[in-house]
């Protein structure tokens, strides 16, 4: 197991030596992430929910105040320590200068293009919850993603290519 701070590897141990893990000093965003190899949605857990997190027989067991998980560590892609913005939106503070075109359909596809390879889409309600989330299973430069039938109104929409994030504000009108 390592535990890494800013890509540097601060604590070393193999998993058995760990018996489990406590958390000082957290703050309200941080939070366990825990990405799994079937592509589902990561699970996420606020670290001052979290009452033990324990290794048993090849598992990874996180007690909660509101119950239990236990993942096998044969299902789990990377778990990562993170602060998280509550919304489900991070919040970029400087946006890397990824050019994009975003365009949407009146059915309410939405098309972009750039000139970086394009690895992923994931479109956001203005509440925070996410809507759709479009993997590039190629290095393709266009990608497109659905948004939910009937429901016009105002979306975020985060677009992660090999330059960098960008996040862009898209409309959806009402057919008429």
């Amino acid at each position: 197991m390592y535990v890494m701070r800013h890509d540097t590897v601060v604590y070393q141990s193999p998993v058995s030596d760990v018996n489990n893990v406590t958390f000082d000093g957290v703050a309200s965003g941080d939070t366990l992430v825990v990405q799994k190899n079937n592509g589902s949605l990561a699970d996420k857990i606020q670290l001052n929910n979290i009452q033990q997190l324990s290794f048993p027989n090849g598992n990874l067991s996180v007690e909660t105040l509101s119950g239990s998980e236990v993942y096998s560590f044969d299902n789990i892609a990377k778990l990562l320590f993170k602060e998280v913005n509550p919304t489900g939106i991070h919040n970029l503070s400087a946006q890397s200068e990824v050019d994009v075109l975003v365009s949407v359909t009146p059915a309410g596809d939405v098309t972009v293009e750039s000139p970086a390879a394009i690895k992923s889409l994931t479109v956001y309600s203005v509440d925070g919850k996410m809507i759709a989330k479009k993997q590039s299973d190629s290095v393709g430069t266009r990608l497109i993603a659905s948004l939910p039938t009937g429901a016009a109104g105002v979306y975020l929409l985060c677009v992660e290519t090999t330059q960098g994030t960008v996040v862009k504000k898209i409309v959806k009108h009402l057919n008429k």
